[in-house]
């Protein structure tokens, strides 16, 4: 059987022998084959067996680095991580939002590795192009329905998260997805179902094990979530005050659980207060 005629059925006997790839398989011409199908609506083709497969290929190294830098390229590009951006509630949604946990699967890679295949520059790079993608992300859908998960914030969180990692990541850059976690959490035209806010609390946990932001600039973030715009209007301030309060709830809860500065979790406390009458 050939994958090109028949790459779900392909797959599944690939996964039912231990996602063992047959030795006469071209690997990288079969992670092209796959990314190509990498936004389809099946979500058992996407989740199970396309995804899988190209992470245990990332993760054991059955691809070259050049072909790993071309994979990473092909993810960042307009036909995947910025497939039709902006579009809402589309099928779009799964290639933009499966590519970046592509991303996030290559930079693991990378860090993992005492010689790096990626250079300061490249991950600069992959870095501006995420957050970006990140800001840009319109589509905040988490499970969809008949398709399967979309969620694109909790994916791009998990890449945000590896690229936190990595030591060319500066204050600078730090700010920035700070900035852009601020942002992405206080939307008002979608309420976060899906555990999200865990997600995004795990990119703030990971910057503080960086230990390059001060206790006082990290408090001066958190102030920043008093300064919302309501529009007296619904659901619109349902969907913001709800998103703020649980993203706040998990920092809260995770930082205390860690044992960081209780100056930051009583801060985050007093937030809360304002925040919910049921408080």
């Amino acid at each position: 059987m050939d994958y090109r005629d028949n790459l779900k059925e392909y797959l599944i006997n690939i996964k039912n022998n231990n996602f063992e790839i047959p030795k006469e398989v071209e690997v990288y011409d079969l992670v092209l084959n796959m990314m190509k199908n990498i936004g389809t609506i099946d979500s058992e083709l996407r989740d199970n067996f396309i995804f899988t497969l190209i992470f245990y290929i990332i993760k054991d190294r059955k691809i070259s680095n050049d072909e790993m830098k071309k994979l990473l390229e092909i993810c960042l590009s307009e036909d995947h991580l910025f497939y039709k951006i902006g579009n809402i509630e589309d099928d779009s949604v799964f290639n933009r939002a499966f590519s970046v946990l592509v991303i996030d699967d290559i930079i693991m890679a990378n860090n993992e590795e005492k010689t790096k295949f990626l250079n300061n520059n490249e991950i600069i790079d992959v870095y501006n192009k995420v957050l970006n993608y990140f800001i840009e992300e319109k589509d905040l859908r988490g499970y969809v329905n008949e398709k399967g998960w979309a969620h694109s914030v909790a994916h791009t969180a998990d890449a945000l998260c590896s690229l936190v990692k990595c030591e060319c990541i500066k204050k600078k850059e730090i700010g920035n997805i700070l900035k852009a976690i601020k942002e992405k959490v206080c939307v008002d035209n979608y309420t976060y179902i899906n555990e999200e806010d865990e997600r995004l609390t795990n990119i703030v946990v990971e910057i503080l094990n960086r230990d390059i932001i001060s206790n006082d600039e990290i408090l001066q973030w958190i102030q920043c979530f008093k300064n919302v715009n309501y529009k007296g209007k619904y659901p619109e301030d349902g969907h913001l005050k709800e998103n703020r309060k649980k993203f706040l709830r998990s920092l809260y809860f995770r930082l205390i659980k860690l044992g960081y500065d209780k100056k930051i979790v009583e801060e985050i406390n007093t937030i809360l207060r304002e925040t919910s009458n049921f408080y």
